[in-house]
Formats: C-alpha cells, sequence, structure tokens
C-alpha cells in the first residue's frame, strides 16, 4: 500500500477509554437512580457514538439528562485510566520520519479529545484533529473524513483510514479510502467478514508499519 497520509480514529485506535468510559456511565446511572449497567455490555456497545450508548444501555431513561450527567463526571475525572494502545507513539514516530502526514477524526467531542491527547504527549504529532462536535448538530463519521481530507488537500488513492468499528470502515468507503481495521480495538467486525479487497486488518498498533510496507523500521 502506497500512502502519504493517514485518518485515524482515536478511541478503540489510538487510545484506550473503555475504563473511564464505563465509570462516568456506572457514576451517571447511580446519580440518576438507573440500574447499575454490566461492563461486559458496556465493552461489547464502545464501537457507538455515546447518544446511542446511552439508549442501548438505558433505554428507559431521559438521554439527554443522562448523556450530561455522563459528560460532567467524564469531563471532571480527568480521564486518569485512558492510555494509549502499546507502540502507538513509537509507530506515529516512524510514520513521522517517512514523511507522512497524519489526521484524526473522532466522534470525541473536542473538550475531552484535546485534554486527552496532551495528557498522552500526542499533541503536535496530527496535522489536524477534527471532533464531531466541531458542528450543530454534530457531523457523521463520513462527514469528518471528508472534512479532513478537504483541509488538508487529501487525494484518496494517497489516503488511508485507521479504524476499529463498521462506522469507520463505512466512513472510509463512502470517501473512496482504502480502511484498516484495528480488531485490537472497540469494533464488532469479525476477522471473516474482511474480504473485501480495498481492507487490511491489524492486530497491533505496530503492525501498520508492515501494511503500509514502510522499509527500514
Amino acid at each position: 500500500m502506497r500512502t502519504n497520509a493517514i485518518i485515524f480514529d482515536l478511541d478503540g485506535t489510538l487510545i484506550d477509554s473503555f475504563q473511564d468510559i464505563f465509570l462516568a456511565l456506572r457514576g451517571s446511572a447511580v446519580a440518576l437512580g438507573l440500574p447499575i449497567p454490566n461492563e461486559k455490555d458496556i465493552r461489547g456497545r464502545m464501537h457507538l457514538r455515546l447518544d446511542d450508548l446511552v439508549k442501548t444501555t438505558f433505554p428507559e431513561a431521559d438521554v439527554n439528562a443522562v448523556v450530561r450527567k455522563f459528560r460532567d463526571i467524564y469531563d471532571s475525572s480527568g480521564y486518569p485510566h485512558t492510555c494509549l494502545y502499546p507502540d502507538v507513539m513509537r509507530t506515529i514516530e516512524a510514520l513521522r520520519s517517512t514523511k507522512h502526514q497524519m489526521f484524526v477524526a473522532t466522534n470525541k467531542r473536542k473538550k475531552a479529545t484535546e485534554a486527552i491527547m496532551n495528557r498522552l504527549g500526542l499533541e503536535g504529532a496530527f496535522e489536524l484533529v477534527v471532533s464531531s462536535d466541531i458542528s450543530d448538530p454534530p457531523l457523521s463519521k463520513s462527514e469528518l473524513v471528508r472534512l479532513v481530507m478537504n483541509e488538508g488537500g487529501l487525494q484518496a488513492s494517497r489516503t488511508v483510514m485507521v479504524g476499529d468499528a463498521i462506522g469507520d470502515w463505512n466512513a472510509a468507503t463512502e470517501n473512496g479510502l482504502p480502511f484498516i481495521l484495528a480488531e485490537y480495538g472497540y469494533g464488532n467486525i469479525p476477522h471473516g467478514e474482511v474480504h473485501d479487497g480495498n481492507v487490511w486488518a491489524i492486530s497491533s498498533f505496530k503492525e501498520l508499519i508492515e501494511v503500509l510496507r514502510i522499509e527500514g523500521h
């Protein structure tokens, strides 16, 4: 695969944010008198956007009220358990050394995105980071990817999308991009489903180097 630009998803691709999200959901349930969510169930829904995650977890609740409480708890936590996946920083440095342009398109809100990326040392690693709440109503993942491509002047033939969920795959397809599935993330796409000639799968972040066929690393 010959590329000079990579668009990354954030949660489930670059960072593991599960524990902080689960704790904020559990805290919201306690505060609002809702059933306490099961950790396994939440892990299986981590590929969903926040509003859909809340709807499926608390089907009888006021979604807006739960989302507001979640954001209060989540943002005030400082995201202490969120971390980079193994080899993310080393791989990003390798990609930068080969002059790859790197971007992030995430459904995560800008406030949390910036705080987490700064804490984890990712500030300055990407040409552009776009979050869904830069617009009201929020942009879809496909719209975010299109925005990155337009802002970065990227060519579809030289750009690849890396993500862990079906929404990332769809966004890549809708923008004419090849897709690399991060199987270690939260998505629920079985390996057997990755049969498209324009889709690759990695079981660890460092495998990007091999998939992109970058020599010398």
